[in-house]
């Protein structure tokens, strides 16, 4: 499992990759939160283990492009 803190929308963010059990099938997860203005956003890329490098490449880049809207 891994755990670690990024920069997202120039805030500071949670990224963890793990692989666990989803009604007993074994599922990657790769997951962001961040925490913002009040706001909790989460992103998660759930898919059978070992997913295609180039899915959680974008999925990745999606999640560095997210940006709020000021209110």
């Amino acid at each position: 499992m891994l755990f670690r803190s990024i920069s997202l929308d120039g805030r500071e963010a949670l990224h963890t990759e793990l692989t666990a059990k989803l009604d007993g099938v074994p599922m990657n997860f790769v997951v962001f939160v961040l925490k913002k203005n009040g706001c909790v956003y989460d992103f998660a890329l759930i898919s059978p283990p070992n997913p295609s490098r180039e899915s959680r490449d974008q999925f990745v880049q999606f999640v560095q492009g997210f940006s709020t809207i000021a209110p």
